[in-house]
């Protein structure tokens, strides 16, 4: 049982570190397209 609980909260760390990476990434690729966006409507 001991194994298993290290395992579950192991893979919990991780989950967090991965969820706190894709929001930093969701962040960046949003202000990417918010600039894609603006030149794209200013060079029409």
């Amino acid at each position: 049982m001991i194994g298993r609980n290290n395992k579950n909260q192991l893979k919990h760390r991780i989950l967090e570190e991965i969820n706190s990476d894709l929001s930093t990434i969701c962040k960046i690729s949003n202000t990417k397209e918010e600039t894609f966006t603006i030149n794209h409507i200013v060079h029409k």
